[in-house]
């Protein structure tokens, strides 16, 4: 009996330890030691110089430089667990956009980032049939510059039904972005910027729950 007590204990301590360590490594990523829109540090108005200053002090990540144009390039790091990868973009050497896609196996949950973030200002749900036929929901914070990609969901069913929030949802990307450029068109990348595009549906954030991401009344490619 003794035995079979010990074996509870230690498999509850376990699962105790695996949790609060997943939960450290997840609010470690998007943890601000600055106001926000910023990542660790790096704050959006930055030189590219200063960016990859900032990148090399811990040494742990692998840059690659890329660029789209004459005055747009590109910063791409991993990190040397292969579990996220983070974009840097700049416009005439200044930083205007971070992004960090958390790869599959990160287990970074909403809650987490809700935990870390708050409320959102508003969110937004789109539809997509590019390929294949999805759901998508964005949660925006656009006072901090901040908007959270939950992970698509693929439907088979008439697209125009909700998406289902809830504590569990998968982040995919949480973007950082100069709240200046909020209805910028040209930032079409950032949907929290342009809530106002025919493809997106605007919601005030009632919690976890269900959100329309097509509206077959105003949107004639909901299908039926």
């Amino acid at each position: 009996m003794k035995k079979f007590l010990k074996a509870i204990i230690a498999f509850l301590i376990i699962i105790l330890l695996t949790t609060s360590c997943e939960r450290t490594s997840a609010l470690s990523l998007i943890n601000t030691d600055c106001v926000l829109p910023c990542w660790n540090g790096i704050e959006i108005g930055m030189t590219k110089d200063d960016v990859l200053r900032e990148l090399t002090i811990e040494k742990k990540y692998e840059v690659s430089e890329k660029k789209f144009n004459d005055r747009i390039e590109y910063l791409t790091t991993s990190l040397r667990n292969g579990k996220e990868i983070i974009t840097f973009q700049f416009k005439d050497n200044f930083l205007t956009n971070i992004n960090l896609v958390l790869k599959k196996g990160a287990k970074r949950k909403l809650d987490v980032a809700l935990e870390k973030f708050g409320v959102p200002t508003f969110v937004i749900g789109t539809y997509s049939t590019h390929v294949f036929t999805y759901n998508k929901v964005f949660l925006c914070y656009l006072e901090e510059g901040i908007q959270i990609e939950l992970g698509g969901e693929f439907k088979s069913e008439s697209p125009f039904h909700n998406y289902e929030v809830n504590e569990n949802s998968t982040v995919w990307t949480i973007n950082y972005f100069n709240p200046s450029e909020y209805g910028q068109t040209y930032n079409s990348y950032y949907a929290c910027l342009v809530p106002d595009k025919k493809e997106y549906i605007s919601h005030d954030w009632h919690g976890y729950g269900k959100y329309a991401t097509c509206d077959p009344e105003t949107m004639d490619w909901c299908g039926e």
